[in-house]
């Protein structure tokens, strides 16, 4: 319990550690000083109860089986092979192991191995699991692209639907569509010059139609001006005089310089023909009388008068414009050539449309037969594809496979482990030999059988001889030269005679250093070896060991 911290009894927890000390006694605990351990130095390990506080060095694997014998019988088959590997140490690293992968036995794919080797000290259990997982994997992936169920056989010559061929050359196609590419646009070309002509006909028909209307009007529109010009130059007059009236302003001018001057000569009251102009002046013109005077009518009819001014002369502006249009279009007009004969190009045009509608369906014909050939390929190749795609899941499964079986617990972890177990099962029957015992073998599954028998059937004590020669042969191949053996009474007496005979033998060989064997017995053995010590142990103490403490 010092040395390995494996508590006895069933005592598992801890809070039961307290029932493992001494009665009476509210702690204690077990303390082993190893002298010349095997690096040199004096070792100390103690284990205190109730806290279960340890003190002391890691041990390895073997001296807890060299301690306890039937801990060996009690790992599993995996935990059986690791330590036999560790005890005899064999070559399990990444080099060894990936020689023995591309041995021709196992032929794994390089790739893989470097894949896996990594994981190797997880142990070859773990190692084996992820291969089979990656198997795994692959064939999902081939289920998944398939849509089939997996099966190494199918798999291995499985072929995706591929489509027949399409009848036709996609290359000869591609060209014929290119050749009507090229009389397509030139048709297009040809279209488009008929009509341009045709459009440059009727838009100069039109034009010379509107500069033929345009120049008809000039005739008019010279009259419609002198008239226009007439009537403003009739209006302004009056209009300048109702200027003159409503301002109250002298009148300027010959004729009523004129008629001043007549009005000082004559005389009024006769009648003359001085008289009668002065009278027909004043009528067009007013009173000599109010020229002085502001004319209240005269502003009230100004605006009116104003207006029908600006109408007047807006319209003669306006003629003018229009005239001077007008004679611009007969200018232009004067300056064309003389119309040709009227252009009809509607049969040309439909016999160019005819032949560019053909081209065209010509082409979409070819370029649709074209492209199912390429679609048709295309499936060709995917089918290709998918086929190959397959092939390489059902590969990776394939290789996956060989590296899981290769590490599988009868590859090559067999195989090392049969190199292992010569050592181990020539020293177990060297052991059989000494101690006259049934001979205990390690099969490759990790089974344990004395003379060919299966540890489970073996009695009580079977399982005792084989647990303590399992015990000593650690002790012996991994150089601790200790072994410790509990329940000795379960041997009968020749059995117990044997133990010692053959414990003599391993010290004489000197492959044992210190043996430590407990039982049960009525009284202390006597008439042993002189490399035997006995000490009774008797509720707790080792008799006689208190008295000689007093003394």
């Amino acid at each position: 319990m010092a040395i390995t911290r494996a508590t006895v009894r069933d005592i598992n927890l801890k809070k039961e550690y307290a029932a493992l000390v001494h009665e009476g006694e509210k702690a204690g605990g077990a303390q082993v000083m190893i002298q010349g351990a095997p690096m040199g130095d004096d070792i100390s390990f103690a284990f205190n109860m109730p806290k279960g506080e340890f003190t002391g060095p890691e041990i390895s694997e073997s001296m807890r089986v060299a301690l306890y014998g039937q801990r060996f019988a009690n790992m599993t088959a995996d935990e059986r092979r690791t330590f036999l590997f560790e005890l005899t140490k064999c070559k399990r690293n990444a080099e060894a192991v990936k020689a023995r992968m591309l041995a021709p036995q196992w032929a794994c794919q390089a790739a893989k191995i470097d894949a896996v080797l990594p994981l190797l000290r997880t142990g070859f259990p773990s190692v084996c699991d992820h291969a089979k997982s990656k198997a795994t994997e692959a064939k999902g992936a081939w289920r998944q692209l398939t849509g089939e169920t997996y099966g190494a056989v199918k798999a291995a010559s499985w072929v995706a639907d591929i489509p027949e061929k399409a009848e036709g050359d996609a290359v000869a196609l591609a060209e014929q569509v290119a050749g009507l590419d090229k009389i397509i646009a030139t048709q297009n070309e040809s279209l488009g010059a008929i009509k341009s002509i045709a459009r440059t006909a009727q838009d100069a028909a039109t034009k010379r139609a509107s500069l033929a209307e345009a120049a008809g009007k000039v005739p008019n529109l010279a009259d419609q001006l002198e008239r226009a010009k007439a009537e403003r130059d009739e209006y302004l007059p009056k209009v300048e005089s109702l200027r003159q009236r409503a301002a109250g302003k002298a009148r300027v001018g010959l004729v009523h310089d004129m008629a001043i001057y007549l009005d000082g000569q004559i005389d009024r009251s006769e009648v003359s023909d001085g008289q009668q102009l002065l009278a027909r002046y004043e009528k067009e013109h007013g009173a000599l009388s109010d020229v002085a005077k502001i004319d209240t009518e005269a502003q009230a009819a100004l605006p009116e008068h104003e207006e029908g001014l600006r109408v007047l002369e807006n319209r003669a502006k306006n003629l003018q414009r229009d005239l001077e249009a007008a004679m611009q279009a007969k200018a232009q007009y004067d300056a064309l050539e003389p119309a040709g004969e009227a252009l009809d190009a509607s049969a040309e045009l439909a016999e160019v449309e005819g032949l560019l509608a053909t081209a065209k369906a010509d082409r979409q014909r070819i370029e649709n037969q074209r492209l199912d050939i390429v679609a048709a390929d295309r499936k060709r190749a995917e089918a290709k594809a998918k086929t190959d795609a397959a092939l390489a899941h059902h590969t990776d499964v394939a290789e996956w496979t060989k590296v899981a079986d290769s590490l599988a617990p009868d590859g090559i972890p067999s195989e090392i482990l049969a190199e292992a177990l010569t050592p181990v099962n020539a020293t177990l029957a060297q052991a059989a030999v000494d101690a006259e015992w049934m001979k205990v073998e390690i099969g490759a599954d990790m089974a344990i059988t004395a003379d060919g028998r299966p540890y489970q059937l073996l009695s009580e004590s079977e399982q005792w001889r084989a647990d303590a020669m399992i015990a000593q042969v650690v002790a012996e191949l991994s150089g601790l030269k200790i072994l410790m053996l509990d329940r000795v009474d379960v041997l009968d007496l020749p059995g117990r005679a044997q133990l010692f005979n053959w414990m003599d033998t391993l010290a004489e060989l000197d492959l044992v250093d210190t043996v430590l064997l407990f039982a049960t017995l009525k009284e202390l053995p006597t008439g042993l070896g002189e490399s035997v010590q006995c000490h009774w142990v008797e509720n707790g103490t080792i008799a006689g060991q208190r008295q000689q403490e007093a003394a």
